[in-house]
């Protein structure tokens, strides 16, 4: 039923929006989706051409992206409102993302 898909997949990815900061996994994505495991995967590469993952990683770092804008951030708090625990991990990260650390693109697009 595509509408209950849509449903379904509108409902994770405000949840996942809304908690980016949280752990976000794939048994709660199941929760919230009300779904198994391989409709959640089957949803996701369906509608957004990739796993849940890769949607969270990248909801996260246009997250991080925007917050780094912003005039008084920091990157240890950006890091860790975006759902990183270790900041070299989120580093390692948002450099894979967006072709420059963190730093760089303060200095680059910040005020």
């Amino acid at each position: 039923n595509p509408i209950l898909v849509n449903s379904q997949l509108h409902a994770i990815k405000n949840f996942i929006k809304g908690n980016l900061g949280q752990t976000l996994n794939t048994e709660i994505l199941m929760r919230i989706g009300n779904c198994s495991k391989s409709k959640l995967h089957r949803m996701f590469e369906a509608y957004c051409g990739k796993t849940p993952g890769a949607y969270i990683l990248e909801e996260r770092m246009v997250n991080a992206r925007n917050l780094l804008l912003q005039t008084d951030s920091n990157i240890s708090d950006v890091a860790y409102k975006t759902g990183f625990s270790s900041l070299s991990y989120f580093v390692k990260q948002f450099k894979a993302f967006h072709n420059c650390t963190p730093g760089d693109f303060i200095k680059k697009f910040g005020k």
